[in-house]
């Protein structure tokens, strides 16, 4: 435990063993969960990411979603054709300051999660982590379109 207090909080782990990262830029979350609130975003990732862990780098502007490394064998990541996206996966090679268990709130400090480890192993389903990148692109053109003084899209409205 020595190393959390040393880290402020944040422990350093290597990807690309048991576990990858996607990072996730924050004005991407925003446009799929049609909100700025982040109790609003934490719920909203809690409902469409369930069971995959889920954390915010406040500071750094970006979610991390941990995934199995083996996603990185997926098309969109082996061919780069998320990079439009902005997100980018993380696997060996990648260091994450990943934040204490117990910071789950916005209030934790640098970096919480959002939708915190449920248990030891738990990661989120590649599948799904793609659909909701798709969702997101969707939602943030969408939001581009919009007339300005609009009122902002809300989640189940796309």
């Amino acid at each position: 435990m020595k190393n959390w207090a040393v880290r402020k909080g944040l422990a350093l782990i290597r990807c690309g063993g048991l576990l990858s990262a996607v990072r996730i830029p924050t004005d991407l979350v925003r446009a799929a969960a049609g909100s700025d609130n982040l109790r609003e975003i934490d719920a909203f990732l809690a409902n469409v990411l369930p069971g995959g862990p889920v954390f915010a780098d406040q500071h750094g502007d970006s979610y991390y979603v941990l995934v199995p490394s083996s996603t990185r064998r997926r098309a969109e990541w082996a061919t780069g054709s998320r990079r439009n996206s902005g997100a980018e996966f993380l696997g060996m090679g990648s260091y994450l300051d990943v934040p204490r268990p117990e910071a789950t709130n916005s209030e934790a400090g640098h970096s919480y999660w959002c939708v915190p480890v449920t248990s030891p192993g738990a990661l989120a389903d590649p599948d799904t982590v793609s659909r909701f990148l798709t969702f997101a692109l969707r939602r943030q053109e969408q939001a581009a379109e919009e007339p300005p003084g609009s009122p902002p899209l809300t989640p189940g409205t796309a």
